[in-house]
């Protein structure tokens, strides 16, 4: 969890973090309870795991931001 948090709070900011790390924190706990590891969750690559919730993140991220600045530069 801790892995994840670190990476997630690299690319956003905001309120809208707080509830999506709440999200994964008890999806990991559940997950614990069923007996199931880590790599069960995640699946084999964790960056991606991660990833794939930040593209659900509701606020503009850290890499939206870059993506729309690297855009207006041509115009």
């Amino acid at each position: 969890m801790e892995a994840v948090e670190n990476y997630m709070w690299s690319y956003a900011k905001g309120s809208g973090m707080l509830e999506l790390l709440k999200n994964i924190l008890e999806m990991f706990e559940i997950s614990a309870g069923d007996g199931l590891s880590v790599r069960d969750v995640v699946g084999d690559d964790i960056a991606k795991f991660a990833d794939s919730l930040l593209e659900v993140f509701p606020e503009k991220t850290w890499m939206d931001k870059m993506r729309r600045k690297l855009r207006d530069s041509i115009e």
